[in-house]
């Protein structure tokens, strides 16, 4: 299978305001490097997922490959095209943007057939207004609507159903890679799994590759083939979802998945009431980012090693990890470590409950 989207040594970095010292006097400006040296790629018909915690990078990730922010370095090639820095329309139509709260994403003034028809003004200028009209009707069928929506307003109608106008407002301009960037954050369970299936359908029959940018690990489960673990703008762990997410073995993975609540009896997280506790802490500031290993501050397993360098993406327990202290980590399987620190409870949980539709 051939990647439908590339991405090689990604860098970004913004020049900041220094400020005024104390007396006066204009401090020089500061480089903060928000995504370094980011490498992936993504298969027609899968979805990657980036994970990690608020502002580790990911959501500039997501920025700069729809062309919201130029990279200061590397390369983003689509269907074997490499973007410019400076998209033309036909390359802005390779990549579309579903963004995290569809409220903002549309004009209030305006009515939801106009918003669906902008794509197909910009990217099919020689359609027909009867052409356009079809091609609507048949996104609207195709994600679930009634063609009555088109009258109405973006304020008159659900969370839900916005998050699909806005995603069919994305296919329209027929793009081969979509990037979800926090799509389900503001809906509530029952929306979000009607929303997270119909991606995972569309994903099929339409042979598009998606990158998943969100911080719900349960959704991340639900819907990655390939997930991508990120802390203060680099990779620190990258594989198949299902060993990621569930068998992971960076110490920062462990954390964030620990911290993932009502977790389900032997995956990562524990039972509920169970925990193993790690250290934490505050996530260091990205200005001043720690050398080496930029987790070593909050690592239980830190070494003198991990203060000398940063750890490359290297092959560990079958998929890469950057990690120094790899061979050194404890891989015990979390439900064996729960039962090592907890004595069982009188109850048992319902087999099932909570569990992976995926599978484990």
């Amino acid at each position: 299978m051939n990647a439908m989207l590339e991405v090689a040594g990604l860098r970004k970095q913004f020049l900041l305001d220094g400020g005024s010292s104390w007396w006066g006097h204009r401090r020089p400006p500061v480089t903060v490097t928000a995504v370094d040296e980011v490498s992936f790629s993504v298969d027609s018909g899968t979805v990657l997922t980036v994970v990690g915690e608020s502002g580790c990078g990911k959501t500039t990730v997501a920025r700069m490959l729809v062309g919201l922010e130029q990279p200061s370095s590397g390369v983003i090639r689509v269907d074997g095209i490499t973007l410019s820095g400076r998209r033309t329309t036909a390359q802005t139509g390779l990549i579309q943007m579903v963004s995290q709260n569809p409220w903002s994403a549309l004009n209030r003034r305006r009515s939801i057939g106009h918003a669906l028809e902008q794509p197909l003004l910009v990217h099919r200028p020689g359609a027909t207004k009867a052409e356009r009209a079809r091609r609507i009707g048949e996104m609207l069928d195709r994600i679930g609507l009634a063609h009555s929506y088109l009258g109405k307003w973006p304020r008159q109608v659900s969370g839900g159903e916005l998050a699909r106008v806005v995603l069919a407002r994305a296919l329209l301009a027929e793009p081969k890679v979509i990037v979800l960037d926090e799509p389900t954050a503001s809906l509530d369970a029952s929306v979000k799994a009607t929303v997270v299936s119909l991606l995972l359908d569309l994903r099929t029959e339409l042979g598009l590759a998606l990158v998943l940018i969100t911080h719900e690990i349960p959704v991340a489960r639900w819907m990655a083939d390939q997930a991508a673990v990120m802390y203060l703008g680099r990779f620190v762990e990258t594989g198949p979802a299902r060993e990621v997410l569930h068998r992971p073995t960076h110490p920062y993975t462990r954390l964030l998945l620990d911290s993932v609540p009502h977790a389900a009896a032997g995956e990562p997280g524990g039972g509920p009431g169970r925990r193993i506790p790690e250290p934490g802490g505050e996530v260091p500031s990205a200005v001043a980012v720690p050398s080496g290993c930029a987790y070593h501050p909050r690592c239980p397993h830190r070494a003198d090693t991990c203060t000398a360098s940063i750890p490359p993406l290297i092959v560990h327990n079958g998929h890469p990890v950057a990690c120094h202290r790899t061979a050194h980590l404890d891989l015990t399987p979390r439900r064996d470590r729960v039962a090592q620190h907890s004595e069982p409870d009188s109850g048992t949980a319902v087999a099932g409950a909570g569990q992976d539709p995926r599978g484990d």
